[in-house]
């Protein structure tokens, strides 16, 4: 097979964007949107929010804290302290699609922003132990997200005598996600797009067992 590993992030894309988690999200961000901004109106923080994450910050909710001048770690601390398993529950049909992926002999690699603890709780609630990935990034306290760094792909490379051709990076915000790894040449495929699709995204799917397609057009092409 020419794709031999598969990079998926996290939240809204491994873990659907429909489990009331993301909402918890969307809702603790726009607290702080509200408070920076002076905004009464929660739902307009909301929205407001989401427009200035999408237009101006390249790295997602991190940058918007950058941006309203509260440390990164406020947003994590956020994070860790949710309790996942109120929305999160074991999900064998994510447990057999990976197990799928890992019979077929591609690697599995995890790429999120969100911090260690709070990724290891998510996995676990799904039913998805940490040992399924070849290999995890995250999040550690005082340093800098993997994601949209170029980093974790020269990494992967690297560690798995790959080739940019030979991946697939899957994600569901273009900036975040899908830009830099297409500009390394790596396949693209965006999944619960937030943004429209544009350039940096080859191919657009609507849930992940169309993965298997993609792949195939990949093989029967030449691409």
């Amino acid at each position: 097979m020419k794709i031999k590993a598969i990079i998926f992030d996290q939240d809204e894309t491994l873990i659907h964007p429909n489990t009331g988690l993301y909402e918890v999200y969307v809702t603790e961000r726009a607290k702080d949107f509200a408070r920076v901004f002076d905004i009464n109106n929660l739902n307009e923080a909301k929205r407001l929010a989401f427009e200035m994450k999408i237009s101006q910050c390249d790295d997602s909710t991190i940058s918007l804290y950058d941006r309203m001048g509260i440390p990164r770690s406020v947003w994590y601390d956020k994070l860790n302290a949710i309790d996942v398993r109120a929305f999160l529950h074991t999900n064998e049909k994510l447990k057999t699609f990976i197990m799928a992926l890992k019979n077929s002999g591609i690697r599995i690699i995890l790429l999120t922003n969100s911090p260690s603890l709070q990724t290891k709780k998510v996995l676990n609630s799904v039913g998805v132990p940490s040992s399924m990935f070849d290999h995890i990034f995250t999040w550690e306290k005082g340093q800098e997200p993997p994601k949209p760094s170029k980093e974790p792909f020269l990494f992967i490379w690297e560690k798995f005598g790959l080739t940019a051709e030979e991946c697939l990076m899957v994600g569901n915000e273009v900036k975040v996600d899908l830009q830099v790894a297409h500009t390394l040449h790596i396949h693209t495929v965006g999944i619960h797009l937030e943004t429209k699709a544009d350039e940096n995204v080859d191919f657009i799917i609507h849930k992940l067992e169309d993965i298997f397609n993609v792949i195939k057009k990949i093989e029967r092409n030449n691409i």
